[in-house]
């Protein structure tokens, strides 16, 4: 076997044994309570260019989650202003 092959191999025998771990984990973990909040909160910065929505976390991490659904052509819901949800305090 040419070493170039099994270069190859071993790469892929890594890459496998890693697929293979982290599928062994789905029962241990789970999607967070949070993941929607912080799914909004990306759609809010990248839509309505305000960061009002959970404003502990910086915003550039969670463009990794809401610009592939801002692509997609989600956007960041708008709620009557008579609607209660609507008011956001900040503390």
């Amino acid at each position: 076997m040419k070493r170039s092959h099994l270069v190859v191999l071993v790469i892929a025998l890594l890459a496998l044994v890693a697929v293979f771990r982290t599928i062994q984990t789905y029962a241990l973990t789970a999607q967070a309570f949070d993941e929607p909040c912080h799914i909004s909160a990306a759609l809010e910065w990248l839509d309505r260019h305000t960061y009002k929505l959970d404003p502990v976390h910086p915003p550039l991490a969670r463009v990794a989650i809401g610009l592939p659904l801002l692509v997609a052509g989600e956007r960041y819901p708008s709620r009557p202003s008579d609607d209660p949800g609507r008011r956001i305090t900040t503390s």
